[in-house]
């Protein structure tokens, strides 16, 4: 075992039993702590020493009165719920160097694990480190007694001898030492206290105890010292005898400067066995050929890792306070976080972010947190800061003409999955690190100063953070700039050479990605509270910023869901994402088509993202969806796990959204493209859900089958969804099963796109009890022309 530093830490001790020697031993003790305190009139409680008061003395005047003594150990006191023995407790200060040593050092904490006491604990709910009690419990109880011993051991002090012993403190006891408590030391000190007589022989008293061979040592570092002084150039080194037999091997240390002084006695033993090194012996019979062996350090290491260090630091860590609460942190000035961020000084910005992200992440009673709404200045400061760092001071962002708003429809969509296979790409090459990009740190234009990507990433968290309260929804929602700023940041350009770059200076392709995740999960927590028009009349004449705003997020959305590699049916996208049997359909393809699904759901926003995004990209993303549908067995057997089911009814509702966006032309393709086969597959996709369903899934399937039928009908209605010519009074934009109804006696025309499958629409589907009469109504105008 390693041994550690002299005053590093006291020793840890053994839980040993009481044999009758060691219990005769800890009744004097106490008695004699007892007398120490009686001499001082405060003697301490019956219930800790054993020794009754005095006669005619109040226990209710005593300063002790609000001492916890252990019922069941004598010589106890509890601390934090555990009991600490005073006798244990005395030994393993005293190996630490003293009450003094200890507190100089600040070496109490290591002596609760003696005692295998934790590091706080609550005192009138409030966590009270334990450390310090423990110092002061010492120090009002056996700080007495410790300098009474050495006032004692000093009196009787007897010369120098010159024969010498390395000084034993704490590196000379090993971890697991059980003789630590010092049982001659009471002794001594109880018939010094009691008035007895002093040994007659003028030997020394002092703290001693045993070393692991067995010979007594001291426990006095001040003694020690004082014979360090007195027997000047003496040999620092350790010596072990080299020639001899028998008992002379016994005499483990020499004092070779001294050869003529007489060495300790070979046979004198204590009486439990234990040879003294402490006397003055005979001299001895012939000289001695000593071995001088190097003092060193054992490393309990492995791997060059100290593994008792890092067990230690894990089981702090592990045994911190959770979090605190909102409540817990006081008071905070809003108004000096402000001026923070507005001074753009390095450290100020720092300490504002800092916090502002802890304030982000509290939570008080509930779901509620920090409120940021009550903190306007402070939001538009955010993002100011943003804009400034991520786009050097330029705030105003033109909205697209109309020219380049067709010449944007004709580009691709940039994907999720290529911006990631450039990061990878640019990565593996040669020397990637050295080049010089967009959005690294130049050390010898900013000096010690934060990377600015690092500064927008930070306000991209927060603001995400903020979104997942709900009692902030609608006023971020809502808020004039925050959508506009977080999906301008998202943006990314195509150089002429193809290469990708993110439209912020201060970012990388990396700190890109990231920031399009955080927003499109910000999203996910605000889009049901978007609303990009006051109403719906206002929404036929949008402002620009609304349709940039319905553009960008649509460009994002349709990132995660149109690259050609992903858009497979569930049983390869299975395959794609694990093989094992808790593979789940991809997080951000899943984040991508709640947000679609809920996004597009106000009527208002619909008619702005019509608007606004091009009839090309809505065909793109629609027949990605197509092609995630289930379409084989495989597809279905899948459906039936929890995440898959509701992954496929994402798709479907997405679906569901784009067809409403989608003008009467491309309705009309939509039918009548053979090669995307939309009404046989949603066909299918009715039957599977609907007949032959197993009982305890018939309820989650005919969800997604109701979704699909409504899907159709609205395929099916080659008319403009937004077109209001044809109505009188204001148009009623549904959303589910039953679009476009008026009254229950309302009966449904289409144009007959399900009039080649009679037989399995009327026989098959609308035969089946879960088919319920508004479902009926939508199979019945699909099945007949008219």
């Amino acid at each position: 075992m390693p041994v550690p530093p002299v005053g590093q830490q006291p020793v840890r001790q053994n839980q040993q039993q009481l044999n009758p020697q060691h219990k005769a031993k800890h009744r004097q003790f106490l008695a004699t702590l007892a007398n120490i305190h009686l001499a001082r009139q405060h003697p301490l409680p019956p219930a800790l020493t054993g020794v009754p008061y005095p006669v005619g003395f109040d226990p209710a005047q005593s300063k002790w009165k609000f001492l916890e003594t252990s019922p069941t150990e004598a010589g106890s006191v509890m601390l934090a719920g555990k009991p600490v023995d005073l006798f244990n407790l005395l030994a393993a200060v005293n190996a630490g160097g003293g009450w003094a040593n200890l507190s100089q050092e600040r070496l109490w904490p290591s002596v609760l694990k003696v005692f295998d006491l934790p590091e706080t604990y609550s005192m009138n709910g409030v966590p009270t480190p334990v450390a310090p009690l423990l110092s002061e419990y010492y120090r009002a109880i056996l700080f007495p007694f410790e300098e009474l011993s050495r006032k004692n051991a000093q009196q009787q002090q007897r010369p120098v001898l010159n024969t010498r012993q390395p000084p034993v403190g704490l590196n000379m006891l090993p971890t697991g030492s059980s003789s630590l408590q010092p049982p001659d030391m009471l002794s001594n000190i109880s018939q010094t206290f009691l008035g007895q007589s002093s040994p007659s022989d003028g030997s020394q008293v002092a703290l001693h105890a045993t070393n692991q061979d067995g010979v007594v040592v001291s426990f006095d570092s001040d003694l020690e010292g004082r014979k360090r002084k007195g027997a000047p150039e003496i040999d620092l080194k350790r010596v072990r005898q080299r020639t001899g037999t028998g008992t002379e091997q016994q005499s483990n240390v020499v004092d070779r400067t001294s050869p003529s002084l007489p060495l300790p006695p070979t046979g004198d033993t204590s009486g439990d066995g234990r040879t003294s090194l402490t006397a003055a012996g005979a001299t001895s019979p012939h000289r001695r050929k000593v071995e001088y062996l190097p003092v060193f350090r054992e490393v309990d290491t492995f791997g060059g890792r100290d593994l008792r260090a890092i067990a230690e630091e894990h089981h702090r860590l592990t045994a911190r306070h959770l979090l605190r609460d909102i409540s817990e942190w006081g008071n905070i000035d809003i108004d000096a976080l402000t001026m923070s961020l507005r001074s753009r000084i390095s450290t100020e910005m720092g300490y504002a972010l800092t916090t502002f992200t802890l304030l982000s992440i509290m939570r008080g009673q509930g779901t509620s947190g920090f409120p940021i709404a009550n903190c306007p200045e402070l939001m538009d400061e955010a993002l100011d800061l943003l804009l400034d760092v991520g786009f050097g001071f330029k705030e105003v962002d033109d909205p697209l003409t109309e020219t380049e708003t067709e010449a944007e429809a004709e580009a691709p969509i940039i994907t999720h999955r290529r911006l990631v296979d450039t990061i990878l790409r640019d990565g593996s090459q040669p020397f990637a690190n050295l080049r010089k990009m967009q959005g690294a740190k130049e050390f010898n234009s900013l000096g010690p100063k934060q990377r600015p990507g690092d500064i927008v990433l930070a306000i991209v968290n927060i603001m995400r953070n903020l979104s997942v309260i709900p009692d902030n929804h609608e006023y971020l929602a809502n808020h004039e700039r925050l959508l506009a700023v977080m999906l301008r940041v998202c943006g990314v350009k195509q150089m002429q050479d193809s290469t990708l770059h993110p439209a912020s200076i201060a970012l990388t392709l990396r700190d890109l990605v990231a920031v399009r995740r955080d927003v499109l999960y910000l999203l996910i927590n605000l889009s049901g509270s978007v609303r990009l028009a006051p109403s719906i009349v206002l929404a036929s004449t949008p402002s620009p910023a609304a349709l940039q705003v319905a553009r960008r997020a649509f460009i994002l959305i349709a990132s995660f869901l149109v690259d050609p590699s992903e858009t497979v049916n569930p049983s390869e996208l299975f395959i794609l994402t694990g093989t094992n049997a808790s593979a789940k359909p991809p997080a951000l393809v899943d984040a991508a088509l709640e947000v679609l699904g809920r996004f597009g759901q106000p009527d208002a926003n619909r008619q702005v993202i019509a608007k606004a995004v091009p009839q090309a990209w809505l065909q793109q993303i629609f027949e990605a969806l197509m092609h995630r549908l289930p379409v084989v067995d495989a597809d279905f057997q899948i459906a039936k796990r929890e995440p898959w089911l509701s992954y496929i009814e994402k798709v479907i509702m997405g679906l569901y959204a784009i067809a409403f966006l989608a003008p009467p032309s491309m309705k009309e393709q939509l039918k009548k493209d053979h090669q995307l086969g939309f009404i046989k597959l949603m066909l299918r996709l009715i039957k599977k859900f609907t007949i032959n369903v197993p009982q305890e899934m018939r309820m989650w399937f005919t969800v997604c089958a109701k979704r699909a039928v409504e899907t159709l009908k609205v395929v099916d209605d080659s008319e403009d969804a937004f077109d209001m010519s044809q109505n009188t009074g204001s148009v009623t934009l549904s959303f589910g099963v039953g679009y476009g109804e008026v009254g229950e006696d309302h009966v449904e025309k289409g144009t007959g796109s399900l009039s080649g499958f009679q037989e399995d629409v009327v026989w098959g589907i609308m035969l089946q009890k879960e088919v319920d009469d508004s479902m009926f109504r939508e199979l019945e105008s699909l099945a007949r022309v008219g």
